[in-house]
C-alpha cells in the first residue's frame, strides 16, 4: 500500500486559522461600507443599514454552542466543511443582492456558517498540536482573529472604493480554496454518532437567550433602556436561562455539561476575557468614530491609521509565549490588562480635536496591541488548553460565544454613552467617556486574570 504523508502542522494551522480571519473580518468590514450600500439601495435609515452588521453578529452568537454541540457529536472536520460552504455560498448571495432586505437574510446565514466555523476551527488547533504547544497554538489563533478586526476598516476602505459588493465577493475564492485545502487535509477527529443525543430544549433555551440578549444590547441605544421593548427582550432572555438550568439539572446529557463550568481556569479565564473584549470593542469601534467624525479621516485613511495595532500582535503574541513559561499566564494576562488599560488613558489625555496622530493615537495603538496579545491571546489560550478532548468543540463555542456577547455589550455602551451627537465640539466628549468605560473593563479583568492556576503555562 502506498504510504500518505500527513499534511504539515504549518498547513492546517494555515486552513483554521484563515477561516477565523474571515469569520472575524466579516464582523468589522462592513461598517465601512453603509453609505455606500445606503447609496446603491436608495436608503437612508441608519438603523435599517445597522441590520447588515446585526444579523450577522446576533445569529454569530446565538449559534455558536449549538454548533458547538453538534461538532462534538458529528465530528469538527464535518462541522467546519459544512460551515465553510454555507458561509462561502451566503457571502456570495451578499454580493449578489438586489435589495438590502436579501442582504440582511443572507447575513443572516453568513452569521449561521461562521457560528460553525469558529468552534470547529479552534477545535481542530487544539486537537492536532501537541500537548506542549498547544497554548502557543491558540494564541496566535487568537492574534489572528485580533488582526482582522482591527484590519477591517483597512479592508473595507479598499474595496469599497472598487464597490462595496467585493467586500463578500472576496470571501468566495478564499472560501473556495481553504474548502478544497481542509477537504484534502483535515483530520478525522472522533465524532460520537451513535452516543449521547443532542439537548434539542436546550439548544433552542440557549439560542433563544444568547439571541435576545444580543438584540437587546444592540436596540438598547435606539429604544432606550428603560423602554417596553428593551425590557420585555432581557426579560425574555432571563426566563430563558432559568428555564435551561432548570431543564438542565434534569439532564443526562444537557447542552452544556456542568462540569466545563466547574474547570477553574476555564471559568476564570472567560469572565477575564468577556470584561477585556467589552473594554476592546468600546476602544475598536470608538476609534473609527473618532477618525472619521473628529479627524475627517476618509474610511481609507482611518484604517491605515488604525493599522499599526494590530501590525505588533503578531510580534507580541511570539513574546508573551516564553514569558508565560517563565512567569506564568495569569502574571502576562493580567500585565495586558494593564497595558491596555494604561493606553486607553494616555489617549484620553493627550488626543486633540486637531490630529495629533503620532503622539496620541499611534502611541495609544502600539500599547492597545501588545496589550490585547498578552491579555486576550493568553486568556483564550489558558481557557481552551484547559478542555478536555471530548469536549472541545463545545468549549471552543462557550469562549467564542463570551467574547460576541462581550462585543454587544461594547457597543451598546458606547452607543448609549455617545447617542445622537453629530456636533463637533458635543462628539469628542463623549467619546473619551466612552474609553474611560473601556478602561475600567479591561481593569476589572485583572483580578480574574490572578487567579488563574499560578504556575507557569508548561510549554517546552
Amino acid at each position: 500500500m502506498k504510504h500518505v504523508k500527513p499534511p504539515s502542522y504549518g498547513l492546517l494551522f494555515t486552513i483554521v486559522s484563515s477561516s477565523a480571519f474571515m469569520v472575524n473580518l466579516d464582523l468589522w468590514v462592513a461598517n465601512v461600507a453603509f453609505e455606500a450600500i445606503g447609496t446603491d439601495f436608495d436608503v437612508s435609515s441608519l438603523a435599517r443599514l445597522s441590520w447588515v452588521l446585526n444579523a450577522y453578529t446576533i445569529t454569530l452568537a446565538a449559534a455558536l454552542v449549538l454548533f458547538g454541540r453538534m461538532g462534538d457529536r458529528f465530528g469538527q472536520r464535518r462541522l467546519f466543511l459544512v460551515g465553510m460552504v454555507l458561509f462561502s455560498l451566503a457571502s456570495a448571495v451578499c454580493a449578489a443582492a438586489p435589495d438590502v432586505n436579501v442582504l440582511i437574510i443572507a447575513r443572516v446565514f453568513q452569521g449561521l456558517g461562521a457560528a460553525a466555523l469558529l468552534p470547529a476551527s479552534l477545535a481542530i488547533l487544539i486537537h492536532v498540536s501537541a500537548p506542549e504547544r498547544r497554548q502557543s497554538a491558540v494564541r496566535l489563533w487568537s492574534a489572528v482573529g485580533g488582526m482582522a478586526a482591527a484590519l477591517g476598516p483597512v479592508l473595507g476602505g479598499l474595496l469599497v472604493q472598487v464597490d462595496w459588493r467585493w467586500i463578500f465577493l472576496v470571501n468566495v475564492p478564499i472560501g473556495c480554496l481553504i474548502l478544497l485545502l481542509g477537504m484534502g487535509s483535515l483530520p478525522r477527529a472522533s465524532a460520537d454518532i451513535q452516543g449521547k443525543p443532542i439537548d434539542v430544549l436546550g439548544s433552542i433555551l440557549l439560542t433563544g437567550a444568547i439571541g435576545a440578549t444580543c438584540l437587546g444590547l444592540v436596540q438598547a441605544p435606539e429604544w432606550s433602556w428603560a423602554d417596553w421593548r428593551t425590557i420585555t427582550t432581557f426579560s425574555a432572555a432571563g426566563i430563558f436561562v432559568a428555564i435551561l438550568a432548570s431543564s438542565a439539572s434534569r439532564r443526562p446529557e444537557p447542552l452544556i455539561d456542568p462540569r466545563l463550568l466547574q474547570i477553574k481556569d476555564f471559568r476564570t479565564a472567560n469572565i477575564a476575557n468577556i470584561a477585556f473584549s467589552v473594554g476592546f470593542s468600546i476602544l475598536l469601534v470608538s476609534l473609527s468614530l473618532w477618525c472619521q467624525s473628529v479627524w475627517k479621516y476618509s474610511a481609507l485613511r482611518t484604517g491605515l491609521a488604525l493599522s499599526p495595532g494590530p501590525a505588533v500582535v503578531p510580534i507580541a503574541v511570539v513574546l508573551s509565549i516564553p514569558l508565560s513559561r517563565r512567569f506564568g499566564s495569569h502574571r502576562v494576562s493580567a500585565v495586558g490588562c494593564l497595558l491596555f488599560c494604561g493606553s486607553v488613558l494616555w489617549l484620553v489625555h493627550s488626543i486633540d480635536t486637531n490630529p495629533n496622530y503620532a503622539e496620541s493615537l499611534l502611541v495609544s495603538l502600539l500599547f492597545a496591541g501588545f496589550g490585547f496579545a498578552f491579555a486576550a491571546a493568553t486568556l483564550i489560550a489558558v481557557a481552551a488548553g484547559s478542555l478536555p478532548s471530548d469536549s472541545a468543540t463545545t468549549g471552543s463555542a462557550i469562549i467564542n460565544a463570551g467574547r460576541q456577547l462581550a462585543g454587544c455589550l461594547g457597543v451598546a455602551i458606547l452607543v448609549t454613552i455617545v447617542g445622537s451627537r453629530h456636533n463637533l465640539s458635543d462628539f469628542s466628549t463623549p467619546l473619551k467617556n466612552s474609553w474611560y468605560a473601556g478602561a475600567v473593563f479591561s481593569a476589572i479583568a485583572i483580578p480574574f486574570c490572578l487567579r488563574l492556576t499560578k504556575k507557569p503555562a508548561g510549554e517546552k
